[in-house]
């Protein structure tokens, strides 16, 4: 074979790989530039439906209106309604309620369990902004547990202080000692986290103060 016909086999295959990628990188965006209208179509929908339970104080009759498989796109449409319902105080604890009702909160915390960082971490982020009290204990199991991945420490800390619970806080400051010692999460890190928490804190720090448990922050 001809240096020049391999040469001609070389160039029609880096065009051909060009070609693929670009195919491709076209189909992906097809298909996810659909997904998301239809997303925003379920969202849009189930919106008004779930306000105006919220409204009239229906939700629980209506709660088998909104139930759906894991990860269907009318699952995703309605748990980023419920997590937009969580963050606004007139809504926050009857979005709470139909968080659990519909399972959102089993699922992720079946999730906890995976061994994949990245479907884990997304649990633990999940839970909370759903702000679940009930998820407090599994959350400070991983707390308690996790040694080295620093990412799924921080997010954990951040999880428990968007929760808000004395509990979590409590053992924010257990492990505080040896997450600090060991660089595993930043210091300015810990200190939006424990902010979070509110003046509820107060009374908490003082005690681990006086312990001697929370002087890494002098």
């Amino acid at each position: 074979m001809s240096l020049k016909l391999i040469f001609i086999i070389i160039i029609l295959s880096v065009l051909s790989l060009i070609l693929f990628f670009i195919f491709s990188s076209v189909l992906r965006r097809m298909f996810h530039s659909k997904k998301y209208k239809e997303l925003d179509r379920q969202k849009k929908r189930y919106r008004e439906e779930i306000m105006n339970s919220f409204q009239k104080g229906n939700i629980l009759m209506r709660i088998n209106n909104f139930r759906s498989a894991p990860k269907t796109r009318k699952w995703q449409a309605i748990e980023d309604i419920l997590m937009e319902l969580v963050t606004e105080i007139k809504y926050q604890e009857s979005a709470k309620k139909v968080i659990t009702w519909l399972g959102y909160v089993a699922f992720y915390e079946k999730e906890l369990r995976r061994k994949n960082v990245i479907r884990k971490a997304s649990a633990i982020d999940k839970l909370g902004k759903m702000l679940s009290e009930s998820s407090v204990e599994r959350l400070l199991e991983i707390l308690a547990n996790e040694k080295k991945n620093a990412e799924i420490i921080s997010i954990t800390i951040r999880a428990l202080s968007r929760i808000g619970q004395t509990e979590g806080l409590r053992g924010i400051l257990e492990r505080l000692p040896d997450i600090l010692k060991n660089s595993l999460v930043s210091r300015k890190t810990i200190e939006s986290s424990l902010i979070n928490f509110g003046l509820k804190s107060i009374p908490v720090l003082v005690e681990y103060g006086r312990k001697g448990s929370v002087n890494y922050f002098v």
